[in-house]
């Protein structure tokens, strides 16, 4: 597999994945419709379903049509079928409200990870 994307920089302490012991990453979640640690009500990519805090959305082609955790939900849930994405033309994993790398000719053309509300716009440009 490939590794978390490590694009958005946090200040706050790293988590180490469950899936990915060796590598503790720094990233930013930002959830949407409230402040920074309130649960969010935010929309799942793909189906438009809403949801909040720690559930499952619906699979999407990016998860394999697994259920993946709602954008808003807390970095370290893990009870969906999946807990990440793959960010397309690279072999970097997201989350949520992260950014992914842009293409090799323009790395700092980041865009949001599949997995993101459709409203987060952190990235330097749009799905």
């Amino acid at each position: 597999g490939g590794a978390f994307s490590n694009v958005c920089q946090d200040p706050s302490p790293t988590w180490v994945a469950n899936d990915h012991p060796v590598a503790a990453v720094q990233v930013q979640f930002h959830p949407l419709g409230a402040p920074l640690g309130n649960i969010a009500a935010s929309t799942c990519p793909g189906s438009g379903k809403a949801c909040s805090g720690n559930a499952c959305c619906p699979g999407i082609p990016e998860t394999g049509n697994e259920t993946f955790p709602c954008p808003s939900a807390d970095p370290t849930y893990r009870a969906c079928g999946v807990d990440w994405a793959s960010c397309s033309g690279s072999t970097d994993r997201c989350r949520g409200n992260q950014c992914c790398p842009g293409p090799p000719a323009s790395p700092s053309a980041t865009f949001p990870c599949p997995l993101a509300d459709p409203r987060f716009d952190l990235c330097a440009t749009r799905r």
